[in-house]
């Protein structure tokens, strides 16, 4: 019994120690003739656009979550979630239209 229990904390530690590893579908990435990147950008979902709008559209916009937080659509439902709360929820929801020509890097033409 107490065998079984070593192995088993054995099992347990080793799983501990290995990272978890997040598996996602990728974008297919095709190159343009002058060697720039290009292919579409998937719209935010109305969960992500509820949870965290800046995110959201600052992850559509510039393809980071992140970077453009403080600039631009994102800066508006950001201010508006931190001085009313889910009214830039609501705004991220409502108002706000991903528009392909507000993507940042490559052509907006080609993207979604």
């Amino acid at each position: 019994w107490l065998k079984g229990l070593k192995v088993r904390l054995s099992q347990i530690k080793a799983s501990i120690a290995q990272p978890a590893i997040m598996y996602t579908q990728p974008v297919p990435a095709t190159m343009r003739p002058d060697g720039t990147a290009m292919g579409a950008r998937k719209k935010p979902t109305l969960l992500s656009l509820f949870c965290y709008a800046p995110c959201a559209i600052s992850g559509y916009i510039t393809g980071d979550p992140t970077a453009g937080t403080c600039e631009g659509p994102a800066l508006t439902a950001l201010i508006l979630n931190l001085f009313f709360c889910i009214v830039g929820a609501l705004y991220a929801i409502f108002v706000w239209k991903p528009d392909p020509s507000q993507i940042k890097g490559g052509h907006a033409a080609n993207r979604e």
